[in-house]
């Protein structure tokens, strides 16, 4: 029996990248942990992350009626300029300063600086999690299972093997198999993207 050839990767964007809506369930609760994660109260940190998402959605009917930019990119200069924005509302209506000690930290280098940076880990988290999605479709259902026990779950080869009735080389094989598949994926998204 010959093997069945792999489906090639899927050229398109994960969805929270060229849907508003996901892009908004994506990054809004990232969004929000990240200003809850500081010194602000819960109120004024949500209020933050609501009005700088809003900002950012504005800007987002751009990047998704340009297929072929760069969305990492876009994010990046999206994140800065929403945030640029939004610390110079915070000054304006508090009369030339922040409204409190922790909206002053936001207004920092660093705290700009770091928020990008969540802003590119999530991008990579959604990437990822667009890429399982692909790859859990296009593998072979028992690749799959021991990938996902192994790597996923955390199991080790030993139980992995135990559980599927099989061999720990065959449960290695088959993740090597299925993290193969998943490079090109990312790969094909980096791509596209």
């Amino acid at each position: 029996m010959e093997p069945v050839a792999a489906l090639p990767p899927i050229a398109t964007r994960p969805a929270a990248e060229s849907n508003a809506g996901a892009f908004v369930e994506a990054y809004g609760f990232a969004l929000l942990a990240w200003f809850r994660g500081g010194d602000l109260q819960r109120d004024e940190a949500d209020a933050l992350a609501r009005d700088l998402l809003q900002m950012m959605v504005r800007e987002f009917a751009v990047i998704a009626a340009e297929p072929a930019a760069r969305f990492r990119g876009w994010l990046q200069y999206a994140g800065h300029k929403a945030w640029c924005r939004l610390m110079e509302e915070r000054v304006e209506s508090a009369g030339g300063s922040p409204a409190s000690d922790g909206a002053n930290v936001l207004l920092s280098v660093e705290a700009h600086d770091i928020f990008l940076k969540s802003l590119d880990a999530e991008c990579w988290v959604q990437r990822r999690r667009e890429a399982l999605n692909r790859v859990r479709d296009r593998a072979d259902p028992a690749d799959w299972e021991a990938f996902s026990l192994a790597i996923l779950d955390g199991q080790s080869p030993a139980d992995v093997a135990e559980v599927l009735q099989g061999s720990e080389l065959a449960v290695h094989a088959a993740s090597f198999r299925v993290r193969r598949l998943l490079g090109e994926e990312l790969r094909v998204i980096e791509e596209t993207s």
